[in-house]
């Protein structure tokens, strides 16, 4: 089985949502794929998914999850089908996944 089936649909969230999220990633219990499908839906959420991520591994430590939202949300949108595969494998996640609608 795929590590990061094709065509998996996530669910749509609001801002509290997305704080919410981010926060539940904290939970040390959570699986290592489970973290990693909450990131993707994270990012998802965001007008430049993308650019999400970076900003999520990019945040300085500390940062609150507040902040990363704010700061995610606050990105152009930008579709992920026009991010340069040097900047995002074709075969990444983001490419493949969708929000539902």
């Amino acid at each position: 089985m795929e590590r990061f089936p094709r065509n998996t649909v996530v669910p749509r969230f609001d801002h509290a949502g997305l704080v919410a999220l981010l926060t539940s990633m904290a939970d040390g219990s959570l699986p290592e794929i489970e973290v990693d499908r909450r990131l993707l839906t994270f990012c998802l959420n965001c007008p430049d998914p993308a650019g999400a991520m970076n900003v999520f591994l990019d945040a300085e430590r500390g940062t609150t999850d507040t902040a990363i939202v704010a700061a995610a949300l606050s990105l152009p949108a930008r579709l992920v089908a026009t991010v340069p595969v040097n900047e995002l494998s074709a075969e990444h996640p983001l490419r493949h996944w969708r929000v539902g609608e």
